[in-house]
């Protein structure tokens, strides 16, 4: 099994970096927006396509931005 970029003393030194700011910008979306299925859908559908790797297959979704008042505010 080949695991680029992993393990070994050729591994890359930005991964932890890159993985932080994969986090950071998946966190932001999930804080800034609503995610809901495309207009007509019930719901949003993620099966899997199997190959070569295993991926999700296409899907479409709505972004709706969070208003500032749905964020809960800090009791002083």
């Amino acid at each position: 099994m080949c695991t680029p970029n992993v393990a070994g003393r050729r591994s890359c030194i930005g991964e932890q970096l890159a993985r932080q700011e994969i986090f950071l910008f998946l966190v932001s979306l999930l804080q800034n927006f609503y995610f809901k299925p495309a207009e007509g859908r019930d719901s949003i559908d993620v099966q899997e396509e199997w190959g070569v790797t295993n991926v999700p297959s296409d899907f479409e979704v709505r972004m709706l931005l969070r208003d500032a008042q749905d964020y809960p505010r800090l009791e002083t």
